[in-house]
């Protein structure tokens, strides 16, 4: 479903896509402008309260010291609180969209999220760079750039290599497990195991192919419940034949999901050093 086209200048229903490592193809809608404005505002009226109550808190305190040159201390303190509040800002931005997978408080609300315009999820790097970069995007003149550069892209994203996409898991009812929950499972201790695996497999098996279910999940986890689910489809099918599991391949199919979890899980033991 494309896009709303909320702006006369935005373009309809425009959608980058992503080519994975098994060949696969996955699709992200570019964040509609009017929704990344909505978006950063709720950041800033988020933001502009906090500071407000920061400010009035130090004005009282100001007051109440009584100090013999007030103006001199005044002056100091205000230009040592507007360094802190500079980096609680940046800080803000920088940490929600990390631990938030791309979302702050308000592209959460809005329905979007930054990524890397690779597909991937967004890093750490290119977090601190897009909102060091807010320094000059926040000048009015370039306001309106996202609206006019394919993509929908400030100059922060160009900077960063990043995108903002509509965060098509927003609507789904139950979100996929995240590949650092994963991490903490072993194959071994699975007691709801619907898959198994046998030591002439795991000969089959390489490292490569647990760095390759790795990038996979970092890869499709922004994209839409529906495309998710066939690449998953396609991956899995590509293993059911290598493994030899083409009596399994109609369970395989139901879940693939599970499929792909419980060889990622089975591939982690192998490669650390617990032997099958």
């Amino acid at each position: 479903m494309p896009s709303p086209k909320r702006f006369p200048w935005e373009r309809d229903g425009e959608v980058v896509a992503f080519e994975t490592p098994e060949q696969t193809r996955i699709e992200h809608r570019i964040a509609p402008f009017g929704a990344r404005i909505a978006a950063a505002l709720m950041d800033y009226l988020f933001l502009g309260l906090f500071g407000l109550l920061f400010w009035v808190l130090l004005l009282v305190g100001l007051a109440s010291l009584g100090v013999p040159d007030g103006r001199l201390v005044f002056f100091y303190v205000t230009a040592g609180a507007m360094a802190i509040q500079f980096l609680v800002s940046m800080f803000y931005f920088v940490w929600y969209e990390v631990r938030g997978e791309g979302r702050t408080w308000g592209k959460k609300r809005m329905g979007i999220r930054t990524v890397m315009a690779t597909g991937q999820g967004l890093t750490l790097s290119a977090a601190l760079v897009r909102n060091v970069a807010r320094i000059v995007d926040n000048l009015p003149v370039l306001w309106l750039v996202p609206a006019l550069v394919k993509g929908h892209r400030r100059l922060g994203d160009l900077l960063a290599g990043t995108l903002v996409v509509v965060d098509e898991r927003a609507s789904a009812t139950e979100p996929p497990p995240s590949m650092e929950a994963r991490k903490g499972k072993s194959y071994r201790d699975l007691v709801d195991r619907r898959f198994y695996f046998t030591q002439e497999m795991a000969a089959r098996l390489y490292a490569d192919d647990l760095n390759l279910l790795e990038h996979l999940e970092a890869r499709v986890e922004s994209a839409a419940p529906a495309q998710q689910k066939r690449v998953r489809e396609e991956v899995a099918k590509k293993y059911v034949g290598r493994l030899g599991l083409e009596a399994e391949e109609a369970v395989v199919a139901e879940d693939p999901g599970r499929f792909l979890e419980e060889l990622y899980l089975f591939l982690k033991d192998k490669f650390e050093g617990q032997a099958y």
